[in-house]
């Protein structure tokens, strides 16, 4: 047994084949499909067999390929936030676009042309989550692992976030209540950043004390905690926790849903008042604090929003806006609620609207826009919406999550007249 291990485990010459939808390299060896992380098509590599079952690990890159380029980051490769920084731009956006491609020809639906991609520049993500373990590092965690590969610098982050990283190391080293390892939320807002520490016990008093003379030390707006699976509890509010939507001042809740980037929000926003222009009665589904409805209410729009999540529904306030609280999935709008509306905009979280996209391909609403961040559940409603006389009129890539392999995109559907 150990002579076999031990000739597993030497390393071997393979070339890349192909690249996954997150970004390994694909190679065929002995008829089994194997993922070299970091590895790019057309590239000479020495592996070892890998202890995870369907990868080689990367010993080293014996020829490299000409769509690579040097990563931007110093933590690359032992981080696992970012896994795509080796790509050219070209091949990037190319990848982006084949997973969305692919999920919908796996439907049967063939995605509109042409796909642009709109890429937010570096240093402009304005929420980060990090992990921090026993020890008192703080970073992001390794890929495959809880492992946290302690980090010094973010350049797809805004400044004002990455400037927190040294002093939040310190905090939670000072913390008995972090002892057990944790999260932290950061979230960049109009006045400055939120913090919200996930916890798996509850600090002390002499620990609370800390944390308000932490947060005016650093000058955040909000500093928060969020024990075991509790809702994030306040611990000082220094200033308005306000973030500015579509020009609007939204006051949120801790930690709450937004896009991750201004520059992803607006091209976001863009699309759908390009897609649902004219439309004066709409129901946005999904809807969070309706960030990409408010747009439309500004232009005099009627909007009713439907969320899950109440401090969502309850920060969600303008004068032609209708909020309710609402699970889609145990109870989603009949046929009947939807109609008389002109267009439906909708943005599920990654399990997509299966209950919902039945009710709404009956109900004959003439435009949709749907909002995605998984092409897979995309493909599986937008599927529903073709049978029920939809078509893919339009389809961009919305690239908020810069070097990693979530897509996000946005679709539209018009109806086919009737007898078409």
């Amino acid at each position: 047994m150990r002579r076999r291990q031990q000739r597993s485990a030497r390393p071997f010459d393979i070339a890349i084949q192909d690249l996954g939808f997150k970004g390994e390299g694909m190679v065929i060896v002995d008829g089994e499909r194997l993922l070299v992380p970091g590895a790019l098509p057309g590239e000479r590599w020495q592996v070892r067999r890998s202890a995870r079952r369907g990868w080689l690990d990367p010993v080293a890159c014996i020829v490299p390929s000409t769509e690579r380029e040097p990563p931007v980051c110093q933590h690359f490769g032992s981080c696992g936030g970012c896994t795509l920084q080796h790509l050219l731009p070209d091949a990037y956006a190319g990848l982006k676009r084949r997973h969305v491609e692919g999920a919908l020809r796996a439907r049967h639906i063939e995605a509109p042309e042409p796909i642009i991609v709109h890429r937010s520049p570096l240093g402009s993500r304005r929420r980060l989550r990090l992990g921090f373990d026993k020890g008192g590092r703080l970073g992001f965690r390794q890929r495959h692992s809880n492992t946290i590969v302690p980090i010094e610098n973010c350049p797809i982050a805004l400044p004002g976030l990455v400037a927190l990283f040294a002093p939040l190391q310190h905090l939670v080293r000072r913390l008995g209540c972090a002892r057990q390892g944790g999260d932290v939320t950061l979230t960049a807002l109009d006045a400055g950043p939120e913090v919200v520490l996930h916890l798996a016990s509850q600090p002390s008093l002499a620990e609370r004390e800390t944390l308000a003379a932490f947060a005016e030390t650093h000058d955040l707006v909000r500093l928060a905690i969020a024990v075991g699976d509790a809702e994030p509890e306040p611990l000082a509010a220094r200033l308005v926790p306000v973030l500015t939507i579509a020009g609007l001042p939204v006051s949120l809740p801790p930690a709450a849903f937004l896009q991750a980037t201004t520059h992803g929000e607006a091209c976001l926003q863009a699309f759908v008042l390009r897609h649902l222009d004219g439309a004066r009665r709409v129901v946005d589904l999904f809807a969070g604090v309706g960030t990409l409805s408010l747009p439309l209410a500004e232009r005099g729009v009627g909007i009713r929003t439907f969320d899950l999540a109440a401090e969502l529904v309850a920060a969600c306030r303008h004068p032609r806006m209708t909020a309710n609280c609402r699970n889609l999935f145990q109870a989603p709008l009949a046929a009947g609620e939807l109609r008389g509306s002109d267009a439906v905009l909708l943005d599920p979280p990654r399990a997509g609207a299966e209950t919902q996209v039945p009710e709404l391909a009956g109900a004959g609403v003439e435009r949709i826009v749907y909002v995605s961040c998984a092409p897979a559940s995309f493909a599986r409603d937008a599927a529903v919406l073709v049978a029920g006389g939809y078509r893919l009129a339009a389809l961009e890539i919305v690239d908020q999550f810069v070097y990693t392999a979530e897509v996000e995109l946005a679709a539209f559907f018009a109806r086919h007249p009737k007898g078409a």
